[in-house]
């Protein structure tokens, strides 16, 4: 008898677990109906078996607006999950990533005081190595903007799909091919312009 919001939250932070979706499609001229699916044990993500391409540096481009913005607070060599202080019990998760130290950096923690609700010590060191999985990157987070209606065209991926974004040489970029996954899709209704945020994919641990 979970809430649906509790469900999907703790699905959310399976460890290696599947991708979930809604995705929306007509039912009638007038009605929008919401499906949710989801990634197997086999086959856990959510993502076409095409990896879409952009030309960032091209001056035929059909981009614009690239921005990268870097995220280090989730970075470190030590991470910490907590939990179980509201019944006087207190669980702690540990893990242990040394790459970080042993390249020079001083040494940082990671601590998660989210999951009050958690009884089981397997649960909290599952939330521990789920921080330390992307603790020794730099997150990477690209948002750009793309027409529409140029290839790769709107209708031809979506949130979770893989995208190669390739880059000329420049002064802050790379001079070779990124590979992201898509996060986000935005746009205005009339606009030419979608609007696309795309992360780093920790799914190979």
């Amino acid at each position: 008898m979970k809430k649906i919001d509790e469900a999907l939250t703790q699905l959310s932070d399976v460890i290696g677990g599947p991708d979930f979706d809604f995705r929306p499609r007509w039912d009638g001229p007038n009605r929008v109906v919401w499906d949710m699916v989801s990634g197997t044990e086999a086959q856990p993500r959510l993502a076409s078996p095409i990896e879409h391409v952009w030309e960032v540096s091209a001056e035929w481009s059909p981009m614009s607006d690239v921005t990268v913005e870097i995220d280090p607070s989730t970075m470190g060599s030590a991470s910490w999950a907590l939990a179980g202080r509201g019944d006087d019990l207190v669980l702690c998760g540990y893990a242990w990533d040394p790459y970080l130290v042993q390249a020079g950096f001083p040494l940082m923690d990671i601590v998660d005081t989210s999951h009050t609700t958690v009884t089981r010590q397997d649960t909290i060191d599952g939330y521990a190595r789920a921080g330390i999985l992307k603790a020794a990157k730099l997150p990477e987070f690209w948002d750009f903007s793309v027409q529409k209606s140029v290839s790769p065209r709107l209708d031809e991926y979506r949130v979770g799909d893989y995208c190669v974004l390739n880059v000329d040489r420049g002064r802050y970029l790379p001079g070779e091919p990124v590979r992201r996954r898509i996060l986000t899709l935005a746009g205005e209704a009339g606009s030419e312009w979608v609007k696309i945020t795309t992360g780093m994919d920790y799914s190979d641990g």
